[in-house]
């Protein structure tokens, strides 16, 4: 069946008649469009084959005869043969790459779009861009490519250059958005916020979100627009980016870490993820932080001294300079404080990256708990700030020696009345906006679905509930007339007919499940769920493509050296060992396109030794 689905796909890349968008006009002026099309038809065929892990030569041979006998039929121009550049070559085939996880998305149809923080390729700042949407009953997370961020920019000129790229360029079409979880940090912050309520605007259903790629607390923390925070963020980034790039220094430094961990034993066991990406998805973040300070200090200072000489010298100075910027009173006092401000979110554990569905549904009804205890912790500020600074003065002292003040906090009334009026208030302002943002009553309205999966027992809809789970999405269902109709049947169906069975644990297992075929309505809400950021990713636990890309980049000679589609292009390396094969046999099979496909062999030779 994979074999004829494939051949089938052929058929349709080498007949589409759509005109291929040149991505340099000029530069195609004398290309033979007939020898575009047809790479591009090839291409296309790669990506599909690698998207199903499925090599060429791994079908039935009947299968692979119909297949170059197709690529046969793929016209070329034999007169004026002008290769592609590399640039229009790696272009190209991102574009077949883009196109073909669009084609998925289409048939979901349903989708979020998911942002990282910014990062730097040939000197140049991006955004890394994801979608995440549900393939085969399979909630899957794809990068789609790099955003080009301006930071000259106006806020609101860039966001529509943001916006543009996505549905215009890209082909994104943001009414079938049912989420968006921009990471709001640095410079461009302004932007992606003001593309976010743009889009939220225009496509009410496409709610705010949390990321399930870090914890709550660290996620909200990004999203303040205070200096102090920003600076102690800078410096924790980099701090566990350092211990991150020797497994030496993580085992050291994991060791001071051990019960100190508020995530489940059993969740993490078989996770092999950097300290990096497992701490920051606890909501005890800070406090984490503030713990492992004396360690970690201890160890920056033995790699700053190098007493042994087992560390480079690079690595030494790294050390040194940040041990001198952690034991810098202006990081330890704010870190103390944004530590005890987000107090209240350990309420709200690791579940919706790591938990059970149920799980998650109890989480909803500490929301707006964890809103008010912040409200009463702002509107008490002058008694719970007294003990936070003086918890941190004391933290500072012991790191320090002593304690040293910013030039711009001399002229207050006192240091005290400083912090309190520069960070404490504005950072738990800040975090109730966030919370009131990222957990609008459409996003828990969204969440409350998750009560269909049977290991939350469903119950069937009372007559006379005011609010009826489906009514968010029912333009969306298939049958809307007859939700209310298949929610209580499938509940009932659990209740009794399966009732001495286990039930399935996932939304993946619910969708593949026999039941679920009866019941249209209810396996079209779960499937809507199942794209939101904030429910934790099935099967990867906190494994994501988000966090792959992030250790891929932390290679400076790839970030430096390469552009955005070569980046894209490594993400997806069975494309390329896949495109290989698929040119081979069609220059095998039809001479005539071997002065077009020369060069493709060459380039992706070259990426098999990168």
């Amino acid at each position: 069946m994979e074999a004829q689905r494939v051949s089938e796909m052929l058929t349709e890349v080498a007949m589409e008649e759509r005109p291929v968008k040149p991505l340099d006009e000029r530069a195609h002026l004398d290309r033979p469009v007939d020898s575009l099309q047809s790479s591009g038809a090839i291409f296309g065929l790669a990506v599909r084959l690698a998207r199903r892990n499925c090599l060429l030569s791994e079908l039935p041979k009947e299968e692979q005869d119909l297949i170059i006998e197709e690529l046969r039929q793929c016209p070329w121009e034999q007169q004026n043969v002008e290769c592609l550049s590399d640039m229009e070559l790696s272009e190209s085939i991102v574009k077949s790459i883009r196109e073909t996880i669009l084609s998925e998305v289409q048939e979901s149809p349903f989708f979020s779009v998911i942002t990282d923080k910014m990062v730097l390729v040939d000197d140049e700042k991006y955004i890394p861009v994801f979608v995440r949407y549900v393939d085969d009953c399979m909630p899957k997370v794809e990068l789609l490519g790099f955003l080009p961020f301006d930071g000259s920019s106006d806020p609101d000129a860039q966001a529509k250059i943001l916006s543009d790229i996505l549905s215009e360029d890209w082909g994104l079409q943001m009414g079938f958005c049912r989420g968006q979880s921009f990471m709001c940090m640095g410079a461009g912050s302004q932007s992606l916020r003001k593309m976010a309520l743009g889009f939220l605007e225009s496509y009410p259903l496409a709610v705010n979100t949390p990321s399930e790629s870090c914890g709550l607390a660290y996620w909200l923390a990004v999203s303040l627009h205070n200096e102090a925070i920003t600076k102690v963020l800078g410096v924790v980034e980099d701090l566990l980016l350092f211990f991150d790039q020797s497994p030496r220094l993580h085992i050291e430094l994991s060791q001071t870490m051990e019960g100190l961990l508020n995530t489940p034993r059993e969740a993490l066991a078989e996770v092999p993820e950097t300290c990096l990406s497992r701490w920051k998805k606890t909501e005890d973040f800070f406090d984490i932080l503030v713990d492992m300070l004396e360690g970690a200090l201890s160890c920056l200072d033995s790699v700053s001294n190098n007493t042994n000489g087992s560390w480079s010298n690079s690595m030494s100075i790294h050390a040194l300079i940040l041990s001198t910027a952690i034991r810098e009173s202006d990081f330890v006092i704010p870190l103390v404080i944004l530590k005890n401000a987000c107090a209240p979110l350990r309420n709200c554990s690791t579940v919706f990256r790591c938990g059970n569905p149920a799980d998650i549904i109890c989480e909803l009804e500490k929301i707006p708990l964890i809103v008010e205890s912040l409200s009463k912790m702002l509107e008490n500020i002058s008694v719970v700030h007294v003990s936070w600074f003086e918890e941190a003065t004391q933290l500072a002292v012991k790191v320090a020696g002593a304690l040293s003040y910013p030039e711009t906090l001399g002229g207050c009334e006192s240091l005290e009345v400083a912090y309190r009026e520069t960070v404490s208030i504005p950072v738990l302002s800040g975090l109730i906006e966030e919370m009131k943002f990222n957990f609008s009553e459409c996003h828990l309205r969204a969440l409350r679905v998750l009560s269909l999966l049977p290991t939350c027992n469903p119950l069937p809809i009372l007559p006379e509930a005011s609010e009826k789970i489906y009514t968010i999405y029912q333009s969306d269902l298939p049958e809307p007339d007859k939700a209310e109709e298949d929610i209580n049947t499938w509940a009932s169906a659990w209740q009794e007919k399966h009732q001495d069975t286990s039930p399935p644990a996932s939304i993946s297992e619910t969708l593949l499940h026999p039941e679920a075929k009866g019941h249209p309505n209810v396996t079209a809400l779960l499937k809507l769920v199942a794209v939101l950021p904030s429910v934790s990713m099935e099967c990867d636990l906190m494994k994501t493509t988000l966090n792959s890309l992030r250790t891929f980049l932390k290679n400076d000679n790839i970030c430096r050296a390469s552009k955005t589609t070569t980046v894209m292009l490594l993400m997806h390396r069975q494309t390329l060992q896949t495109l290989e094969e698929v040119v081979d046999k069609c220059m095998e099979s039809d001479p005539k396109s071997h002065g077009f496909l020369s060069h493709v062999c060459t380039y992706t030779e070259y990426f098999g030794i990168v």
